[in-house]
């Protein structure tokens, strides 16, 4: 793209030491450790990962786990792979980096940025999970007589707000050209981690960390596992507290309950989004007006016609439920545990013991049976060890309790 501007390097623009170096340039010595680090890192966490499957796999709490979610029957396995991805890694993964590859065969020439934006490098279902600065550049390309305008990117951030750009608007910097097969390579210097003064540099590392960020990293380190959480106990309580005989007459406010907590965070979520939007609206209007990079504004509500809807539809419809949902399953949970009542045993015909596996990967073990005057099948979600006990029985008895909240649920199933 030709540009049309008047393009004039000033008269004191000097490049860096580290670039007055003929080509091929030797690396900085910390850019050669922090590669050694990280591959002794990479490394050290291949070994230390199968060493765990190896030792994992000979647990027996582990063998009763596997039969259940049936990946860590393999651990075996995947400690073989991740030995083999060890040698791999040591004995293939020699290859330069493109960044410093550029750096040490790039020939430098002045650049002037036009514009410069901190944009997600990568989004997921709408939700942007990685970060970069992305600049637009005029700069004249060895060989061309004409300038050019090119867009350039830095490598992706490790953090959102841990690094800064010290580029302006207006600024001529210096950028590296390197000629391939397919065209040129073009990129700042700045951007290729490689100076800690220029560019795109991590923050004063000496900053105390506050209290939000504290309980921000720790809100994210649970959030998986807490999720894993809720499905697997949601689960387990349908399975197993489920009333005898469902009746939303009676059971509506656990519901209710639940829709409202899931509108009020529906609520909270659009009200927070909106907040951020217009202090990152503020913010950038100032850093546009000193010449500093700005932040492109996206999130999960971003889109347009079908797309937008969708998402709306998925926030206000599927959050309200899925938190009902939930409130559900914890009040049926609190029936069964908070139940003392005495257990009425009462005769069932057994159907069939079934074995179901779940997307290859999870496995349960159902009893299916029903009453003598009820044609109803019903199920009972139970272990392995439990099924074996019944044998070609069919019939079998159940305890029925009465329920904390006078929910009839079974706590029990026995063979005859």
């Amino acid at each position: 793209m030709e540009n049309t501007q008047q393009f004039e390097v000033p008269k004191d623009f000097d490049l860096p030491e580290e670039l007055i170096y003929p080509a091929p340039r030797p690396l900085p010595e910390h850019v050669s450790t922090d590669l050694k680090h990280l591959k002794l890192f990479i490394q050290i966490c291949l070994f230390i990962g199968a060493l765990c499957c190896f030792g994992l796999a000979r647990t027996m709490w582990l063998h009763r786990l596997a039969l259940y979610f049936l990946p860590l029957a393999y651990l075996d396995w995947i400690g073989v792979g991740l030995i083999v991805i060890q040698l791999g890694h040591l004995l293939i993964n020699r290859k330069t980096p493109h960044r410093l590859i550029l750096f040490q065969n790039g020939i430098p020439v002045p650049a002037r940025i036009d514009k410069l934006e901190k944009r997600p490098g990568m989004t997921m279902n709408g939700i942007p999970t990685q970060y970069a600065y992305n600049a637009i550049i005029t700069l004249r390309v060895p060989g061309s007589p004409e300038t050019d305008v090119l867009e350039v990117q830095s490598q992706i951030l490790p953090d959102k707000n841990s690094c800064i750009c010290t580029y302006k608007v207006g600024d001529y910097v210096s950028a590296l050209c390197r000629s391939m097969e397919h065209g040129v390579n073009v990129n700042l210097y700045g951007f290729l981690n490689i100076s800690k003064t220029e560019g795109v540099i991590k923050k004063d590392e000496n900053k105390k960390t506050n209290f939000k960020e504290i309980v921000t990293v720790i809100s994210l380190l649970l959030l998986l596992p807490g999720l894993f959480f809720i499905i697997f106990g949601c689960s387990y309580a349908y399975n197993n507290y489920s009333p005898l005989n469902f009746q939303f007459s009676r059971m509506w406010p656990a519901f209710a309950t639940g829709a409202v907590i899931g509108l009020t965070v529906t609520i909270w979520l659009a009200a927070s989004r909106q907040l951020k939007k217009r202090a990152l609206n503020t913010a950038n209007r100032a850093a546009a007006e000193k010449g500093e990079a700005t932040e492109y504004f996206t999130d999960f509500w971003q889109g347009s016609g079908f797309d937008k809807l969708l998402r709306l539809i998925i926030i206000g419809v599927g959050v309200p439920l899925m938190c009902s949902m939930v409130s559900y399953c914890g009040a049926i949970t609190l029936n069964a545990w908070l139940d003392d009542s005495e257990a009425q045993v009462e005769i069932v015909d057994i159907d069939k013991l079934v074995m179901k596996t779940h997307a290859y990967m999870f496995r349960e073990y159902v009893i299916e049976y029903h009453f003598p005057n009820d044609k109803k099948k019903r199920s009972f979600t139970t272990s392995p060890f439990h099924i074996a006990g019944f044998g070609n029985s069919k019939g079998g008895a159940v305890a029925i309790h009465r329920g904390a909240f006078g929910w009839k649920w079974i706590k029990k199933i026995a063979p005859l």
